[in-house]
């Protein structure tokens, strides 16, 4: 059976998670488009400055930056030491509009 696809309003009684709450949690987003396969990372606090606070985590912020298609799919996963020096992730750099890819746990 193919899996659901998550509803755009919330339950009143129970909101969608938004990227406050993962970066409060210190988790990183993975962004990886099904057509293309093109994979990205990202750290949630990072993205909260970009896209805003309330953003729902099940949406992606934009779409694939390579075929410019929407297919995304879209991960949340927390930091573990077995992740620092072996990750790539995106951080901003300068201006918040640029970008560069750094590995986790470096930060100059």
């Amino acid at each position: 059976m193919p899996a659901s696809r998550p509803p755009i309003r919330a339950h009143p009684g129970k909101p969608f998670r938004t990227l406050a709450d993962a970066a409060g949690d210190n988790q990183v987003m993975t962004i990886k488009c099904n057509l293309c396969r093109k994979k990205i990372s990202f750290i949630a606090s990072d993205l909260v400055a970009v896209v805003g606070p309330d953003w729902p985590v099940h949406i992606p912020p934009f779409g694939c930056s390579k075929c410019g298609k929407e297919y995304i799919n879209v991960e949340f996963w927390r930091v573990q030491p077995e992740h620092l020096g072996r990750v790539a992730v995106r951080r901003p750099f300068k201006l918040v509009q640029k970008w560069r890819t750094e590995m986790l746990g470096d930060r100059r």
